[in-house]
């Protein structure tokens, strides 16, 4: 039986609460490790990778980092227009009970491509893995042009906390490009209007909050406002989540009008 629209909803929200601590969290461990600023050349489509091409790269970079036994929990695909830099800020782990071990050999800065390709293909020549380990460890992973890098671990109590309501991704789930293509016509207006918005394609195993659980789910967002630590002004945004079981889509919307500091 399908749940009504008010349950769909809160279930959605609970969900989108959570992906919105996770994205943010990934940009924080960026920006307080000195991994910015963020800049580099333009890459074009044959540089960019699906979800099934940037993730067995990622698998295997991180393979044996510490001992090895690491479980795919959040990946993240990035489409920037245009090259980015973002100020460094160490005082926002201090503030949020985590810790960030920088990798041995990591670089200090990180070359992120702008991508001109098309983003309703679900490619990205940027991309992002988060791994736990049976310590409750997190690892966090960097797919760049094809090239992995271990740029580190996370942890404290916060961190551990949150990454332990998250779910493993099963090998079963749907690729990036097929969530693209399953939103591609709800977001037809939208591309029409910002062929070249900035693109996450978020990929979470799952989460049990409250008592409440959710399966594996990709969020897309597609919007005008920039990739940044603050962005200003505002933005048109066109958001959905699909099903990374089923590549049903569960939820899409356009706003035509979105704070970009939101």
């Amino acid at each position: 039986m399908t749940p009504p629209p008010t349950r769909r909803r809160y279930r959605h929200s609970i969900y989108l609460a959570i992906a919105a601590v996770v994205v943010a969290a990934l940009f924080v461990f960026l920006i307080a490790t000195n991994a910015i600023p963020l800049f580099g050349a333009k890459s074009s489509a044959g540089n960019a990778l699906k979800y099934s091409e940037a993730a067995p790269i990622a698998a295997q970079g991180v393979s044996t980092y510490q001992g090895g036994g690491w479980a795919l929990l959040v990946a993240a695909g990035l489409d920037s227009s245009s090259s980015e830099v973002l100020p460094v800020n160490s005082s926002s782990l201090s503030t949020s009970n985590c810790t960030f071990s920088l990798a041995p050999g990591a670089p200090a800065t990180i070359t992120v491509p702008a991508y001109t390709g098309n983003r309703s293909a679900g490619l990205a020549p940027a991309w992002e893995f988060l791994y736990r380990d049976g310590a409750g460890t997190v690892a966090l992973v960097l797919v760049i042009d094809g090239q992995a890098t271990v740029f580190g671990t996370i942890g404290g109590v916060f961190c551990t906390s949150l990454f332990g309501l998250f779910s493993a991704v099963p090998s079963s789930v749907i690729d990036s490009s097929q969530a693209a293509g399953a939103v591609a016509a709800n977001a037809t207006t939208f591309f029409n209007q910002h062929p070249d918005a900035n693109a996450t394609f978020g990929l979470l195993g799952g989460v049990s909050f409250f008592g409440k659980s959710v399966g594996p789910e990709w969020t897309l967002k597609f919007s005008t406002c920039a990739f940044a630590v603050s962005p200003t002004g505002t933005g048109a945004e066109f958001n959905a989540t699909v099903s990374a079981t089923s590549g049903a889509v569960i939820y899409s919307e356009t706003r035509a009008s979105v704070p970009c500091g939101s």
